[in-house]
């Protein structure tokens, strides 16, 4: 009965995020008939069809140079843990992912604790167990919910390095960022923000040598993928992904409507014209044939700056605004719902009314008022750890937010805010808690 007592918050923010992330599961159904087909589409077929050629091959699918180069082993190979002993079957990675987000919330929590937020503690979970985004990628066979688990431990120790000083944590920030940057490559460009962060407080303290190790630790977890590439494809790199994108998500709209494409078709047409404009490169070195994309995108930015300023400002409305409703629909029916933000910004607020059935416009209300809820609480929250604490908490807070802001909002996609979720989640619980419950202590700085 204590222990019930003593830890009943931390049981209750479980419960709730574990109960509204099954209840989710449950009503899309993804273990019955045609549930494969739900959860199997764009990048998750992808992973699917790694971590199954793992299991049956022990490598990644032969004659796949794309996937080979673009993909990093993390996210695969935990699907392949699943597979190997219980079948393939795609629901029980979701189901696992339902309890490790779940648990996510206990971190948050353990984040809150660090910030002094004794009788707050529950607010930073509660807020990641309600939120409609965290329950939709639990339930997608997607890394993201993985690499954020990863991303935010490792900057658990690293706040708590900052906060008091232990080495220790330090490494193991580093070990924690390599595993996020195998499972998605964009924490790859992350680690180096921090390191710089890091490096300016390492002159300024003389730890250099510490730094250094720092350094090396992270580069030493990374460096077997990039031999791994060089084996099989001539290369040091450790993935192609930012190439690939650079073209085909970041200059791709824009390519769209400077020659009035379908949307839907542009990435089928970029992919094309450059098979054919590179085809002994294609064949010859893969490698150097996605670094074209790249050249080809940068050179379609660049010779449009104006145009593409305007599709990001654009885009960020619906990474920062987006509700994810389509995903939502499809993960429970197949259904294809009009996209919310592409209809208002392209044909204005009367047709997007007239587009919304009564339950979309309830969702919508809740979800956006939730998240302008938690944006304001956000800078109330980043205010306050400002007052209280030293430049370097502000700045461990902030380099995630914005870089994952700046590498997401090119694209647009709501999923790509996931990442930045648990940072101005747990400042708006500062908020919240700052608001509510006047007596926040500050912990004795080093």
């Amino acid at each position: 009965m204590n222990f019930f007592h003593k830890y009943r918050a931390r049981i209750f923010v479980v419960a709730l995020a574990l109960t509204l992330r099954l209840i989710f599961f449950f009503w899309a159904h993804p273990f019955g008939p045609g549930g494969d087909a739900k959860l199997l589409v764009n990048d998750a077929s992808g992973y699917h069809n790694i971590a199954v050629s793992l299991i049956q091959h022990g490598s990644y699918p032969p004659h796949d140079d794309y996937q080979s180069m673009l993909r990093t082993i993390g996210y695969p190979a935990f699907i392949a843990a699943i597979y190997a002993p219980f079948g393939i079957r795609p629901w029980l990675v979701i189901l696992l992912q339902i309890i490790l987000d779940s648990l996510f919330a206990l971190l948050l929590m353990r984040i809150a604790r660090l910030f002094n937020l004794k009788k707050g503690l529950w607010l930073a979970g509660f807020l990641w167990a309600v939120d409609p985004l965290a329950i939709i990628s639990a339930n997608a066979l997607l890394s993201d919910s993985l690499y954020v688990w990863l991303t935010l431990a490792g900057f658990y120790f690293l706040t708590r390095y900052f906060l008091q000083g232990r080495i220790r944590d330090l490494y193991l920030n580093a070990v924690l960022l390599a595993l996020a940057a195998h499972v998605r490559p964009v924490g790859l460009y992350l680690f180096f923000v921090l390191a710089l962060v890091l490096l300016i407080k390492a002159i300024r303290e003389k730890t250099l040598s510490r730094w250094l190790r720092y350094t090396l630790l992270f580069v030493l977890l990374i460096a077997p993928w990039l031999i791994r590439n060089k084996a099989l494809h001539n290369h040091f790199f450790f993935s192609i992904s930012g190439d690939y994108n650079a073209l085909i998500l970041y200059a791709g709209p824009l390519y769209a409507a400077l020659y009035g494409i379908d949307k839907n078709r542009v990435k089928d047409v970029l992919e094309n014209n450059m098979a054919r404009r590179y085809p002994r490169l294609k064949e010859n070195d893969p490698f150097l044939f996605y670094q074209k994309y790249r050249d080809e995108g940068l050179a379609l930015i660049m010779g449009h700056p104006f145009k593409f300023t305007k599709q990001v400002l654009l885009k960020s409305l619906r990474m920062f605004l987006g509700t994810d409703r389509e995903t939502v629909m499809g993960l429970l029916s197949g259904a294809k719902r009009p996209k919310v933000m592409d209809t208002l910004l392209n044909n204005g607020f009367i047709p997007l009314l007239k587009s919304l059935s009564a339950g979309d416009i309830i969702y919508l209300v809740v979800v956006e008022s939730l998240l302008l809820a938690e944006y304001l609480l956000c800078v109330c929250g980043l205010r306050l750890v400002y007052k209280k604490y030293s430049v370097w908490v502000v700045l461990g807070l902030l380099a995630p937010i914005v870089y994952f802001a700046v590498m997401g909002m090119p694209m647009g996609f709501t999923r790509f805010k996931l990442p930045l979720m648990p940072f101005y989640i747990f400042l708006a619980a500062v908020g919240v808690y700052h608001l509510l419950i006047m007596n926040y202590k500050t912990p004795k700085m080093l």
